[in-house]
């Protein structure tokens, strides 16, 4: 009876060798995204979907997520029926192209990468 051959060891070998000469694309380590900031897009508002709201008129970057749209109310020029004395932005999970309809136009931004 002949001996038994085993590919395994070759094999392994065979691929061992194929990635440490690059046959093989190997990924590469992705840059750390850039945090987003505010871009004053036009006047509007939109009803509900609101997910964060923050006290002034100007929106805070930490809250740019994209995909959303901060509405802002500075009280002078617009001014916001549900809280009529105060500055402040309300943070919507809705796109700012899709944010139509609501009653309090304010300042409209969309997140961009800066």
């Amino acid at each position: 009876m002949s001996p038994r051959w085993s590919f395994a060891p070759a094999l392994s070998l065979i691929v061992l060798l194929a990635f440490s000469v690059g046959c093989f694309p190997q990924s590469e380590a992705s840059e750390p995204a850039q945090p987003l900031t505010w871009q004053l897009v036009g006047i509007g508002d939109c009803t509900g979907q609101d997910v964060a709201m923050t006290d002034g008129s100007t929106p805070d970057n930490s809250k740019a997520t994209p995909g959303h749209t901060a509405i802002c109310w500075d009280s002078v020029t617009y001014i916001n029926e549900g809280d009529p004395g105060k500055a402040f932005c309300a943070y919507k999970k809705v796109s700012y192209d899709s944010c139509k309809g609501g009653s309090n136009p304010g300042e409209m931004f969309k997140p961009v990468a800066p």
